[in-house]
């Protein structure tokens, strides 16, 4: 195993099956040795899990990146503009703070008032639509290559009716 790398110590190589799977890890000592350890084990494997090295799967997460840039990059704007719609609708639904200027990716964000967000994705996901948060008040909602215009309108709907329904928190 030839390896060239300014600091050794952090330098480690993965041994891969055909199914992109690891079976053994390497790591290169100071004094050019390649040592076999477990992910994460040692010698070294917390140091090189702090630099990004114990991602196994970071050559398939790139080649599905790859493939999405050749061929995706013009449906992005359908993305956008889905996000956009669903921000416009949703800042106006009652116990929602948002402002729809802001959502400027595929991603909207929004926090709920005056009912329980915890409840309010599970009903949602109860209704087909899928979201998560960054704390229990906090909704974020993803448009992507699955989501069509008219599934917006349908969530658009869901999300309505959810709300409507939710008991009043004090």
């Amino acid at each position: 195993m030839q390896f060239v790398c300014e600091c050794p110590e952090l330098a480690s190589r993965s041994l891969l099956r055909g199914a992109v799977r690891p079976i053994v890890g390497w790591q290169r000592q100071s004094r050019g040795l390649w040592v076999r350890r477990r992910p994460g084990g040692l010698p070294g494997g917390r140091l090189q899990i702090l630099v990004g090295g114990g991602m196994r799967q970071s050559g398939v997460i790139a080649a599905a990146a790859l493939w999405a840039l050749q061929h995706n990059v013009e449906r992005l704007a359908e993305d956008h503009e889905n996000a956009q719609r669903l921000a416009a609708a949703v800042a106006e639904m009652p116990h929602v703070e948002m402002d729809p200027a802001g959502t400027d990716s595929n991603l909207v964000f929004f926090t709920l008032h005056g009912v329980d967000g915890n409840e309010f994705r599970a009903r949602l996901k109860d209704e087909g639509v899928l979201c998560s948060g960054t704390h229990p008040q906090r909704v974020r909602m993803a448009c992507h290559l699955d989501v069509s215009r008219e599934d917006i309108d349908e969530a658009i709907t869901r999300i309505g009716r959810v709300l409507e329904a939710l008991p009043a928190t004090a």
